[in-house]
């Protein structure tokens, strides 16, 4: 419907491509989920929105890291980091970020030197994004989506993703 109401608008079509990658996600549909994204991420570029950029970033390498692919979702988490260009690029960064700090470790100390750099470089730490968010209780939500998919429950892992996310918002 809001392909047909606004089609040509791009920042519509990059949150149609947004929801459906979560829609694939919450229904398993991983190489959905990521196909969605990468056009979310076409869209960005041809904009030139670091602001598209960094989420659709960010998406790709959440759904890569609940399909078990941790460089290559470090490296898109990465990407989305250092999407800064103003304020409103800080949310998705600073996420981008969070999830960099739970993914690092499991890749060696090499990645959790670089994420604690990349963190001060945008002056944010695990504790300070935290403070500076409206609630903690986003974090939680993040923690209990990262248990979720240990359990490979993809709907409860999206849910509090999402409600992690509009919290956030």
């Amino acid at each position: 419907q809001a392909l047909a109401e606004d089609g040509d608008n791009p920042t519509m079509l990059a949150r149609v491509y947004d929801g459906l990658g979560r829609l694939s996600l919450a229904t398993g549909m991983l190489s959905a989920a990521v196909e969605r994204y990468e056009k979310q991420l076409e869209i960005a570029n041809k904009q030139e929105s670091d602001v598209i950029r960094a989420r659709a970033e960010r998406n790709i390498g959440v759904a890569e890291i609940f399909g078990g692919d941790l460089p290559l979702a470090y490296q898109h988490l990465s990407s989305a980091a250092t999407q800064v260009s103003d304020a409103k690029d800080r949310i998705s960064a600073g996420l981008a970020g969070m999830d960099l700090s739970q993914i690092a470790p499991l890749l060696g100390d090499v990645e959790t030197r670089r994420v604690k750099e990349l963190l001060s470089t945008l002056n944010l730490n695990e504790e300070t994004w935290i403070q500076k968010q409206p609630s903690s209780l986003a974090k939680t939500h993040f923690v209990a989506a990262y248990e979720a998919v240990s359990k490979n429950d993809w709907q409860e892992a999206v849910s509090r993703h999402d409600e992690g996310i509009e919290i956030l918002d």
